[in-house]
């Protein structure tokens, strides 16, 4: 069994997106200016409005972040990029592509639970920016 979460972190637009439609690709592109003086791009299937693409570059332009979903999958009438390639400063590239998906699984407490390493001390924490 394979886990895979998580979220973006949290961002603010700072400047109103900019619309514009790409005839080459069938997709329409929306650009915005977010706190920090990042931007993201994120770019839309035209027919269909499904997310295909989603960059984000530092304020002096290097790549941060190009997110490219080939593919989506119907979940239950939720659709699920479920071929995705995420490409990195540098060019590293990571390829996600799910066989199976399951839209919200009851998952097991076990999945969460850290397995122990031999010599390892577990030492609990306590509010962000402490340390142990």
């Amino acid at each position: 069994t394979e886990l895979l979460l998580g979220r973006p972190p949290p961002r603010e637009v700072v400047e109103a997106g900019r619309v514009a439609w790409e005839p080459e690709t069938g997709l329409f592109r929306l650009a915005v200016r977010l706190d920090g003086g990042s931007t993201q791009t994120i770019w839309f299937n035209g027919r269909t409005g499904l997310l295909m693409r989603c960059e984000e570059r530092a304020p002096n332009g290097a790549l941060r972040f190009d997110l490219r979903i080939k593919a989506h999958r119907d979940l239950k009438g939720v659709l699920l990029g479920s071929d995705l390639t995420i490409i990195g400063p540098g060019g590293a590239r990571v390829r996600l592509a799910y066989g199976r998906s399951e839209l919200n699984p009851v998952l097991s407490a076990d999945l969460f639970r850290l397995r122990h390493v031999f010599a390892a001390t577990e030492v609990p924490l306590g509010r962000p920016g402490d340390l142990p």
